[in-house]
């Protein structure tokens, strides 16, 4: 059995600084470290109290700086999100400042008014979630890819902050079909309460 903690991060009381937050969430991580558990996870939500962390690859590398032994993971990465190279080459620095400890969850995600405030739709997020992850496999096994799908389109390119052991973990969020039957097919983890 492993055990690990969530960092949710979110406002608890009216008027805490977005600092405290952060930090006892990294103190937290530190003292999971310490005492010998197996992962810390980081949530990422956007434009509401409910989590204050937009970006779980940032506390990875932030946690990664003052842990040694526990594994980092997002949970998660909202895919859709993000624009593809970018994510790619975040998720390489991630995993290479720490040490190749990162657990890189990802998912489609969910909230509508997420999608809405970053200019994407909410039915297009699973096909982009595919073809993100058709380029995931691409950008750290390949030196160079090209990508041509129906949502993203990359010219050869190469993503210079590379994984210290190629690809790290992957982990699919979504208690749904599709999630199960790309988990299967891929040999990932799926993520579901």
């Amino acid at each position: 059995m492993q055990f690990g903690v969530f960092s949710l991060m979110g406002y608890r009381e009216p008027g805490t600084p977005t600092t405290r937050i952060l930090e006892e969430a990294a103190e937290q991580t530190r003292l999971a470290d310490a005492l010998g558990y197996d992962v810390a996870w980081f949530a990422e939500h956007h434009f509401s109290n409910y989590c204050v962390c937009p970006s779980p690859l940032m506390m990875v590398a932030h946690c990664a700086a003052t842990t040694q032994r526990i594994r980092l993971g997002t949970a998660v990465v909202v895919v859709p999100l993000y624009a593809p190279a970018r994510l790619l080459a975040e998720i390489g620095m991630a995993d290479a400042v720490s040490g190749g400890r990162l657990i890189l969850g990802i998912g489609s995600g969910y909230q509508p008014y997420e999608f809405e405030r970053f200019h994407q739709e909410l039915a297009n997020a699973r096909p982009m979630l595919s073809e993100f992850i058709d380029m995931l496999d691409l950008a750290f096994l390949e030196d160079t890819f090209e990508y041509h799908g129906e949502h993203y389109d990359l010219p050869s390119t190469h993503i210079s902050a590379r994984p210290v052991n190629g690809l790290p973990e992957i982990w699919i969020a979504g208690d749904h079909e599709y999630g199960h039957r790309l988990c299967a097919r891929k040999g990932y983890v799926p993520m579901f309460t």
